[in-house]
């Protein structure tokens, strides 16, 4: 639920201009990695939630093992995605991928 609250809520999706906290494509949810566990973490700390680990590693691997991240061919939860947006800006990132019906259950 705080994924889902952090990305209806707080998140910015797709912003050619920028900045984005990460892009919905037809292949999935991208998030960038280290500020969407940054703030979901706070989020979890702020409501009380006990033992949330404290760096991201150990965080990419509980979110990897509750099936709410998906792993990339190496089976490891940091992909590397190449970022334009068609005006100039190209960066290379390294993102979370989820997927949609995960964060919008209803969608269709």
């Amino acid at each position: 639920e705080g994924l889902r609250m952090l990305i209806s809520e707080k998140f910015k999706l797709n912003q050619p201009d920028g900045p984005s906290d990460g892009w919905l494509t037809q292949d999935g949810l991208w998030l960038v990695s280290k500020p969407a566990v940054d703030q979901l973490r706070a989020h979890l700390l702020s409501q009380g939630i006990e033992h949330i680990p404290t760096s991201n590693a150990p965080m990419f691997n509980l979110l990897q093992d509750q099936a709410i991240i998906q792993p990339n061919g190496e089976g490891k939860a940091i992909w590397k995605a190449s970022i334009d947006n068609g005006r100039g800006w190209k960066n290379t990132l390294t993102v979370l991928k989820i997927a949609p019906a995960l964060i919008w259950p209803n969608a269709t």
